[in-house]
């Protein structure tokens, strides 16, 4: 009996002792995993470059970054809706004996439907792919591969690349992306300037931004819908290589205050080589008028049928920024050189002014204009919020009518009134009053006007 007394309890001191055994080793692993979490955590902490996830954040449109920021990322796109009411009765092709065209009838559209992706992959590679679907067809944008702060490694003097498609650097309203330009279309006299081309540019800023440069060589090899000039496949440079340069200037820029601004700028374009195929043309300020200035209106049409051995285009800019106001203006010239048509010159000009009701000020960045943000987003701070608004007015003039070219001329005057809701919508209302002088070899000159109001929904991030 005392026997099995002490069997039974030696067998039970073995199992405690086991139990407390693995008990023991279950610390010491839980102790272990602890630790290499602490290890890891540390390691993290100290040398970020071994993570790669990515951070996922909203700024004015869907972005990422990796934890050392080295690879970024951005994912956006712009919707626009317009729709014009048009009186065409003083232009149609029932009172103008000189037009070529059918009438300009009222009428909805996506003016841009556009998506793209963007990125920066360490501090000096950079691309962009946008696409366009606003057409019935999927056209390129801006398409191109970029590298930058090259200054950092090969020594001050050395510029940024950008190769593909993009741009050609002309123009302070031709440069301003459509997302911030002032009224629902451009001024007509950015029709004189090539508009995206596939090529090299070279550029740089200095003084913080308030000095800069573009160069660039290109060839003028798509067909472009952006603002009218190289629709339908022919192009306003349809042939030869183009050379164009920019420089910009900021004279005036108090450092503690970002609304005021004063703005110059030039810029020169050479087309060698332009062929038999330029044209151009433009459309009073609505994008379904008529376009009512067209050098091709000319019979025998001496600047199209032919060959023209180069073209030069100039432009100076002139904006001003003081808080709500802004003030600005730009003028462009043609000169081609043609024997056939006795080389003709074409030029035009724009002025415009803006004054923001409700306090906000145009935010212009590096030579162009950029995103301006409302003071207040509508319907925020219990529903009490009205958005940002502005006022604005612009004058202007195009004549494409030189030395045996009848393209004619016309002016236009635009009033528009912008409701910013937030930074990424807006809707505009634009009222366009245009009068056009066509010359007729037959006819005579014919004069005519024409008004359109027009409105556009936009979103874009």
């Amino acid at each position: 009996m005392r026997f099995k007394l002490f069997a039974a309890a030696l067998l039970a001191a073995f199992g405690l002792t086991a139990a407390a055994g693995q008990a023991f080793a279950d610390d010491d692993l839980r102790a272990q995993i602890r630790e290499e979490i602490k290890a890891y955590e540390k390691e993290k902490k100290a040398d970020p470059k071994n993570d790669k996830t990515f951070k996922v954040y909203w700024s004015d449109g869907l972005r990422l970054k990796t934890a050392d920021g080295k690879i970024k990322l951005k994912i956006g796109g712009r919707v626009m809706l317009d729709t014009w009411g048009i009186d065409d009765e003083g232009l149609e092709s029932g009172t103008n004996p000189n037009s070529t065209v059918a009438n300009s009838t009222s009428g909805v559209e996506f003016r841009r439907v556009r998506f793209y992706n963007s990125g920066e992959i360490g501090k000096h590679f950079e691309f962009k792919l946008q696409l366009d679907f606003s057409h019935n067809d999927v056209l390129f944008r801006d398409v191109y591969v970029g590298f930058k702060h090259l200054r950092d490694c090969w020594g001050c003097g050395v510029p940024n690349i950008k190769i593909g498609h993009f741009k050609v650097a002309q123009g302070l309203e031709q440069l301003t992306s459509s997302r911030f330009i002032t009224f629902m279309e451009r001024a007509m006299i950015t029709n004189l300037f090539p508009n995206r081309s596939t090529g090299v540019q070279l550029w740089d800023t200095f003084r913080g931004g308030r000095l800069g440069y573009q160069l660039g060589v290109d060839l003028n090899d798509t067909a472009d819908f952006e603002d009218g000039n190289q629709s339908d496949g022919d192009g306003s440079y349809q042939d030869g290589l183009g050379y164009t340069g920019r420089v910009w200037w900021t004279p005036w820029a108090p450092c503690h205050c970002k609304a005021q601004r004063l703005h110059l700028g030039a810029s020169l374009g050479y087309r060698d080589d332009v062929g038999d195929g330029a044209r151009l043309r433009a459309r009073p300020p609505s994008h379904l008028y008529q376009r009512i200035v067209d050098t091709r209106k000319t019979p025998g049409d001496p600047l199209g049928s032919s060959a023209i051995d180069n073209a030069w285009i100039y432009g100076v800019e002139l904006a001003w920024v003081y808080g709500p106001w802004s003030v600005q203006a730009e003028y462009a010239g043609v000169d081609v050189s043609q024997a056939a048509s006795g080389d003709p010159s074409f030029s035009g000009w724009y002025a415009e002014a803006s004054y923001w009701i409700t306090g906000e000020s145009r935010n212009y960045v590096d030579g162009v204009f950029k995103r301006t943000k409302p003071c207040c987003n509508f319907l925020d701070k219990d529903c009490c919020c009205k958005g940002g608004w502005q006022l604005a007015a612009r004058y202007e003039e195009i004549d494409l009518t030189d030395a045996g070219v009848a393209g004619g001329e016309a002016t236009a005057y635009t009033f528009g009134v912008n409701w910013l809701l937030n930074p990424n919508a807006r809707i505009m209302f634009n009222y366009m009053w245009a009068e056009t002088t066509i010359p007729g070899a037959i006819a005579g000159d014919f004069t005519g006007d024409t008004s359109a109001f027009g409105m556009r929904f936009q979103v874009d991030w």
